[in-house]
């Protein structure tokens, strides 16, 4: 079974408000947010730590913040 992060990010999890999605990542609002806003990005391959991601998907991450923090 995958995690609920992966399940998010994969689209089986119903009743998401999705922000911005590519092939990498997909990027939806937390439903508890700490501040308005609050934005979860979640890649779409199960990665445990930030080390095992590839360096694709670390780039896919680091521009949706980006472009998310504007």
């Amino acid at each position: 079974m995958e995690c609920l992060g992966c399940r998010i990010a994969n689209g089986t999890e119903s009743g998401l408000n999705i922000v911005y999605e590519n092939a990498r990542i997909t990027c939806v609002l937390d439903i508890d947010p700490f501040n308005e806003g609050h934005t979860l990005i979640l890649p779409k391959r199960h990665v445990l730590d930030l080390d095992e991601m590839d360096a694709e998907t670390a780039h896919a991450v680091t521009d949706a913040a980006r472009l998310l923090s504007r």
